[in-house]
Formats: structure tokens, sequence, C-alpha cells
């Protein structure tokens, strides 16, 4: 555990001290305005109303400028340490620091996603800087947020190298989570252009959806894939959560082959995939926060509308449904944990920040096992009814044998094929 004081606004960082959750030791300031600078906020600082934040709360959407306020207090061993502030949000789009002791700015980054990612001092998914060596015991950090979207500012305190271990933990898991994603991918990929069934189409488009998505949620997209398109990291993230509900609703209806089961349901997931086509194609016309409400309003029905459909199916003997549901069960626990985390509604935690993420591994690889399920159970039944063929084609050939009745075959002209046993008696033959 780390051997951290706190009193008032300050937090002592000692030299025992690895890491820190300053979250809950910071205070905001909410400016409607926006005109407020740096300036008059230091002149202003004990006068404005400032708010405690707690561990894991987001404040939502909101439009206003947003000031966040910490002290750090260094020990004169802790001072000589080096220590980075790590703000673990990547999708802040305008994100101001200041780092000031004595009333002097001892060093400041302008940051945020909607600037180009070569702009930040050190190149990390989310934002990380540097806490400067002084000489003084008292540094004050403030940070000016403005972002379209979802205003959440989980701030920490890192010892350098504890803060990189931590980060290769970090990959390690992610690069699991999209590893698994990856085979997934390209295992039903290969299926699909060998038995040419559009439910694998589906489901690996849809699949390639939710990595893209998440990737953008994580900050990787950004830092590997487009850098320097700063407009197009802002409209993706919406983008991939219609192209998710377009994939799966479309691979719902494929797989449950709603079109002979149950036509109104099919029309219902159909009516769902053009209202996402629909917004796709207007989210860079509309403002970000607009856009990301209306996906996630969009999530909502489209998974419940899925999770529904298959369940009655499955309680109606379908039983290539199974699967399909037990996925769609853990992904629907999953979507609401964590869109509730990221509008505000619920606390943010290892199990909010990661309940997407788990929730899709499981879903994916059920719906995999439910694909592989159905091709078993269609082989099973092309297998049952090829043995009642044979059983009726022999138990009509041990008729024809032993009737009494003459029996023969001829072609359109006449010309005798063959006959039972009896007929060649009758007519003389022996054979």
């Amino acid at each position: 555990m780390a051997s951290v004081v706190s009193y008032g606004k300050n937090v002592v960082l000692t030299s025992d001290v690895r890491s820190l959750n300053l979250q809950a030791s910071a205070s905001y300031f909410a400016d409607e305005s926006g005109e407020l600078d740096l300036e008059t906020i230091l002149t202003k600082l004990d006068k404005l109303a400032w708010i405690s934040i707690q561990e894991g709360e987001n404040l939502g959407f909101d439009s206003a400028v947003h000031w966040f306020y910490i002290s750090f207090q260094l020990d004169t061993e802790g001072e000589s340490k080096d220590w980075l502030i790590n703000v673990d949000y990547p999708l802040l789009d305008q994100l101001q620091v200041y780092f000031v002791s004595q009333g002097q700015v001892l060093q400041q980054y302008h940051l945020g996603d909607s600037l180009e990612f070569s702009m930040r001092p050190i190149s990390h998914r989310s934002f990380l800087f540097e806490l400067p060596k002084t000489k003084t015991k008292q540094v004050d950090l403030l940070l000016r947020v403005k972002s379209e979207g979802s205003v959440f500012v989980p701030i920490h305190v890192w010892e350098r190298n504890a803060f990189w271990e931590s980060e290769q933990l970090f990959l390690l898991v992610k690069g699991s989570f999209f590893g698994l994603l990856i085979v997934m991918i390209f295992y039903n990929l290969i299926i699909y252009f060998i038995v040419k069934d559009q439910s694998y189409f589906y489901y690996v488009a849809y699949t390639i959806a939710i990595g893209m998505f998440q990737l953008s949620m994580d900050g990787l997209a950004f830092q590997y894939l487009w850098p320097n398109l700063m407009q197009w990291h802002h409209s993706s993230l919406p983008l991939f959560i219609f192209f998710a509900v377009v994939g799966r609703c479309l691979f719902c209806i494929s797989f449950l082959e709603l079109e002979q089961r149950w036509p109104l349901a099919q029309k219902l997931l159909m009516a769902l995939v053009v209202v996402a086509l629909l917004l796709a194609l207007v989210t860079s016309f509309i403002p970000f926060n607009l856009a990301v409400r209306t996906a996630n309003l969009l999530v909502l029905p489209s998974t419940v509308s899925c999770l529904i459909v298959g369940l009655i199916l499955l309680m109606n003997g379908v039983k290539s449904a199974r699967y399909f549901v037990a996925g769609w069960t853990v992904y629907f626990v999953g979507v609401i944990a964590f869109a509730l985390a990221k509008i505000g509604l619920l606390q943010e935690n290892l199990f909010t920040q990661n309940a997407l993420q788990v929730g899709v591994a499981i879903e994916i690889v059920m719906f995999s096992w439910a694909l592989a399920d159905r091709i078993n159970f269609e082989r099973q039944e092309k297998m049952v009814a090829q043995k009642t063929a044979i059983e009726n084609l022999l138990r009509f050939k041990s008729i024809y044998d032993h009737a009494i009745e003459g029996m023969l075959q001829c072609t359109m002209n006449g010309t005798m094929i063959g006959c039972n046993a009896t007929m060649a008696q009758i007519m003389g033959y022996s054979d």
C-alpha cells in the first residue's frame, strides 16, 4: 500500500509511494462562461466554489469548461524522485495542464484528442506528463478540461518505473483481448469462404466493428492507426458503434433464419439496421456528444431485441439459439455496466472499466461456438435424414424382392430394365 498523507487540498508524496489515485484528492470548478484563464483562476483560487470529487466519479456530458485543482507536498526524498501524472481517459478534447509553484508557472502542456498526437510530451495512448522537479516543497496542478464527450478525469501519480510496469500488464491484457478477436475473425472468415454462409460474414463484420471501437476507447487507435487524423478520430467512435449495431442485427437475422422462422422479427431488426446506417451517414454533421448519446441509445434496443428474439426461438425448440442467447446475455450485462459508467450513472471502477471488454470477449467466443454448433446440428440432421432414406430404400427393396406379385421396370419405349423374382418366374427365367 502507498504511504500517503493528505490534508485539505494537499497530497504528500513520500519516497515509498509507487502509485496513487488522485481523483478523490482533487477539486473542480465549472466555468460556464469558458472565459476564465489561468491568471484569473490563480487570483481567485480561494474564492471560487470548488467542489470535491469522488473517486471514479464521472461528470457526464457537460459543455462547460472544468478546472481541476490538486496540490502536491513533496518531502525531501520525494522531490528527487521521477513522478509521472496520468490522466487515464483518452477521449478528452482539450486538456491544458499547468504546474504552478509560488505563483509561477513551472510547466504547461496543451493536450487533447482534438490535437495531433505528436504534440503530447510523452507518446502514450492517454495523457501522460512529468511532475516537474523543483526546490520548493509545494507544487499545484491545475487542469483545464473542455470536451464534447463525457467529462471523466481519472488522475493518477506514478513513480516512473511503476507506471511502465503497470503499462506492460495493461498491454498484455489488451493484446490477449485483441489477439482473441483476430483469431476469431480469421477463423470464421476462412469458414465463410468455404461454406458461403452469410452468418459468418456478418459475424466477422460485427467483430471488426467491436474491435475498432475498443481500440478507439483505449486511445490505441489514435496512437498507432491515425495519429494525425483528428476529425476522423473524433467521429470514429460513434461510427463503430453504429456499424456494430448493423453487424449484430444482420448476424441475428441470418443466424436464426428469421426470414423463414419469424418475418416480423426480421422486419424489426432491419428497421434498426436502416436507422443505424442513416445515423452513421450524418455522424460527421452533428455534435459529437449528440452522436455518442444517440449511438449509445441505439445499442440498448438492438441488444435487447436480439436477446429477446433468441430467447423466444430457444423456448420454441430452436436448439441452435442456445449459445447465441448465452453470448447476448453476457454482452448485455457488460454493455449496460460500461455505458452507465461512461454517462456518470455508475461509479468508474475495475469492473465497469473492463465490463464491455470481458462481455465482448465471452460473447465473441459464444457466437463462434453457436456457429459451429449450428453446423454440427445441421450435419447431424443430414446424417439422420440420410440414414432414414437408406432404411426406407432397403425396406422398399425387401418388399420389391419378396413380393408375390410380379414387378418390373422398363424404359419409356418398353425396354425392360429389371424385375423381381416373381416376375422372372412368370416369364420363365430362374433369375
